[in-house]
């Protein structure tokens, strides 16, 4: 069997979470492939986003679509590479993590696909489109939030698999006087935060993650981190799940109010408003997020990782086992990704 993953440039955490869903189907006897325009994958793809900006012109086809400027030479290049692909390797299914416009060029070409779904309120003709041309759509967190509410009309088609992380947690280790802030693969959107956020707890030894300050093993860092403070992508959240990690996650503004809402539900993880920027200091050794009470939150945030539970697990993550790390017995769980492909093929 033969699945193909497009894996959209923005951000590390798409490439991340092809790499993770890549490594189960593999395990799994699959042949797979990797399609995208950032990053260590198997067919790169030209940009479709490069050249002056006064030359990209009638992005969204009217509102109908979200990229597709008119007679760029990349878009072309990039969608005759994927149709190339198709045509030699005929694919059982593509698994696109995300592109609308992916998504309705390989159905045109005759192959089933499987889309992964984002938080936030995601209405649009284009999003639609992508929904009622999917086989399945992967929402990868559980059943028990909705941080995605236009998905309630495609619920047939959606398999809620949990967070998918690509982190083991390894033998336990002593929580150090450690402070990790965690940002994106692109930084933080507001380059005077980690300042901010560094200097106003200095009796912790800070270590800055994101970016150009990347680390290769991630793991062990987290596991010897006292606290972290996270941005609210999907792999970071799962990431901190799967290691137990106590964590204040700060959503920043996205299109659709997808980390506004998603940052919200983030499982037994303090949780900072995005249009309040937390106060952080330090109380009896433990880090605290101050800010103002949101109508709707049951519960205001307070001492990290104490509130309710000691670590920042669970229901987000199947009873605190992340999908990529549930036994192979429970295929509702690692399967999840092998039966929407298996089922679109």
């Amino acid at each position: 069997m033969k699945v193909g993953i497009y894996v959209h440039h923005h951000g590390a955490g798409h490439l991340r979470r092809a790499r993770s869903i890549a490594e189960v189907l593999r395990g799994r006897g699959v042949e797979v492939t990797l399609l995208g325009s950032r990053g260590d994958v198997d067919i790169a793809l030209p940009r479709d986003d490069d050249g002056p900006p006064a030359d990209l012109v009638g992005t969204t086809a009217d509102g109908q679509l979200h990229w597709v400027p008119l007679r760029h030479e990349g878009l072309r290049e990039r969608m005759a590479a994927v149709a190339a692909w198709v045509a030699q390797e005929d694919p059982a299914v593509m698994v696109v993590d995300v592109s609308v416009e992916v998504t309705a060029f390989v159905r045109l070409l005759g192959v089933p696909v499987v889309v992964v779904a984002q938080p936030g309120l995601r209405d649009d003709p284009a999003h639609e489109l992508g929904c009622r041309l999917a086989e399945a759509i992967i929402a990868p967190w559980p059943s028990s939030v909705c941080p995605a509410p236009h998905l309630r009309r495609w619920e047939d088609k959606v398999a809620h698999v949990g967070g998918i992380s690509a982190l083991r947690p390894g033998p336990p280790v002593p929580r150090e006087p450690l402070a990790v802030l965690l940002g994106g693969g692109d930084g933080w959107p507001d380059p005077a935060l980690p300042e901010m956020v560094t200097s106003a707890v200095p009796d912790l030894r800070w270590q800055v993650v994101g970016g150009s300050s990347w680390v290769s093993d991630l793991g062990p860092l987290l596991q010897r981190a006292r606290v972290v403070v996270s941005h609210a992508g999907q792999n970071a959240v799962a990431d901190l799940a799967a290691l137990e990690v106590p964590a204040v996650v700060v959503p920043q503004p996205r299109p659709s109010t997808s980390r506004t809402g998603w940052g919200s539900r983030s499982p037994r993880a303090a949780t900072a408003s995005p249009s309040a920027p937390p106060s952080l200091r330090t109380r009896g050794g433990r880090l605290v997020a101050r800010r103002p009470r949101r109508p709707g939150l049951p519960h205001p945030v307070d001492r990290l990782g104490h509130r309710r539970g000691r670590r920042a697990r669970g229901r987000g993550h199947h009873e605190g086992r992340p999908w990529l790390r549930a036994p192979s017995s429970s295929p509702s769980r690692t399967a999840a990704t092998s039966t929407c492909c298996a089922s679109a093929a």
